[in-house]
């Protein structure tokens, strides 16, 4: 047991035991940051797809006939005017 300690004590005062500590916390931190950037990853693809079926969704309904074009083109452009508005207010 004391062989083992004197090799340890060895091992700290040549900073390997600080340079492998290092080396296996980046390592571990890694395959942390990349599940989580897996885990993310998933979550927006599944945003996306939900606002793509619902701009899809929102367009089918347009083209019904339920909204006329020029009622969802005057939505469009004062939704635009109200936005240029306020940044000429700002100005």
């Amino acid at each position: 047991m004391n062989e083992v300690n004197s090799w340890i004590k060895h091992i700290a005062s040549n900073y390997i035991l600080i340079i492998a500590a290092a080396v296996i916390f980046f390592a571990i931190k890694a395959v942390i940051g990349f599940y989580t950037y897996k885990h993310y990853d998933k979550k927006l693809e599944h945003l996306n797809h939900k606002v793509e079926f619902l701009i899809s969704e929102q367009q089918r309904i347009a083209h019904q006939g339920s909204v006329p074009k020029e009622t969802v083109h005057v939505m469009h452009s004062s939704e635009d005017h109200s936005v240029t508005s306020t940044q000429t207010h700002l100005t």
